[in-house]
């Protein structure tokens, strides 16, 4: 055979291979490259969406920072992964990606690979799911009988992942169906320990909603709410000199959170606090560990009971809450976001 041709025909076949490995390592890694130096204004934002990422695909995110030449500004932070830019500058998130667009952008184009028999989808799937009110979809909360009757999303029925072995006969008979099991947001196991029961079972097309009941609520979608849905609730607070006692003591096994808008918190906050507005409050519930106590602020009251509520939801177990207008009227220190900060960083 003449060498020339031998080498065209072994071109596809080396191709092939190399498109296999490449499909095998992409299940593996990805790298993210970024035009955002490390350190950079939106650097945390991008790392926390890698974080985020990795824990609902269990794909391994390298993040590489780079400055891409195919970009009209170069300072327009942007995501390219494999060689496709997967997310640009998309709106008022002070010149950031918006971390949870880029989730779902990653999530849409299929990048989360299927992981132990399921897939994850987000809320605006999950949402044309239910609206297609289609006899084919069954929706699954693996939460506790309580909680599901407190609230949950319109046509779900409750199979708590406790006793899926004795109810797996609630699922349906075609295993070509398609089942989505939800639960109290990202850090909820239930959900993911349903769904991987359900793929044993032999169920070909199981999906997780990983965000979970409170990014539902919070996204304003229908929900069916109990009769204890708006049952008042007793936080626990902490007065302005027992808040400064914790600051004080250097302790790092708390988190103290500003719910109030972006413009308000660079205003002025109490020093330490990080902000994640109420609006968005479960969604970035990801960047709180559950093994601190967490302490949520307002100016009066309101919102931060909003965001206490949303904690117990989300099964936190040490919660606070503290008035930034009682910690302003102690005449206590109160911080500001200097111009080249960003309002969500970790030391406001």
């Amino acid at each position: 055979m003449d060498v020339r041709k031998q080498k065209y025909w072994l071109a596809p076949v080396f191709f092939s291979l190399f498109f296999v490995c490449a499909i095998t390592a992409h299940a593996v890694e990805l790298k993210m490259f970024v035009n955002e130096p490390q350190g950079g204004r939106c650097s945390k934002d991008i790392k926390y969406a890698a974080e985020v990422f990795k824990e609902v695909s269990n794909v391994t995110v390298t993040i590489v920072p780079k400055f891409m030449s195919n970009s009209d500004d170069p300072e327009a932070p942007a995501v390219m992964i494999d060689g496709r830019v997967v997310a640009e500058n998309n709106g008022p998130h002070n010149g950031c990606i918006d971390k949870d667009l880029l989730i779902a952008e990653l999530i849409e184009r299929g990048a989360v690979p299927y992981s132990e028999g399921y897939r994850v989808i987000n809320s605006a799937q999950l949402k044309k799911l239910v609206d297609s009110k289609s006899d084919d979809v069954l929706v699954i909360d693996a939460r506790n009988p309580e909680e599901y009757q407190e609230v949950h999303i319109p046509r779900s029925i409750n199979l708590p992942e406790k006793k899926f072995d004795e109810n797996k006969q609630l699922l349906p008979e075609s295993k070509k169906s398609t089942i989505v099991f939800y639960c109290n947001g990202v850090k909820c196991g239930k959900s993911k320990r349903a769904a991987i029961k359900a793929a044993d079972l032999g169920y070909k097309n199981v999906l997780v909603y990983k965000e979970g009941m409170p990014v539902w609520e919070e996204l304003n979608y229908p929900i069916y709410a109990g009769p204890d849905y708006e049952k008042k609730i007793e936080t626990t607070k902490l007065s302005p000199s027992e808040m400064k006692a914790l600051i004080d003591s250097g302790a790092d096994d708390f988190i103290l959170v500003d719910v109030r808008d972006e413009s308000e918190f660079a205003e002025g906050h109490i020093p330490g606090a990080i902000n994640i507005p109420v609006s968005r409050f479960a969604a970035e519930s990801g960047r709180l560990d559950k093994n601190k106590k967490i302490v949520v602020y307002c100016n009066s009251g309101g919102r931060s009971y909003l965001g206490y509520r949303k904690l117990m939801k989300l099964s936190y177990k040490s919660i606070y809450q503290t008035l930034f207008a009682d910690w302003k009227d102690a005449g206590m220190d109160v911080a500001k976001v200097q111009r080249h900060e960003k309002a969500g960083g970790a030391n406001g």
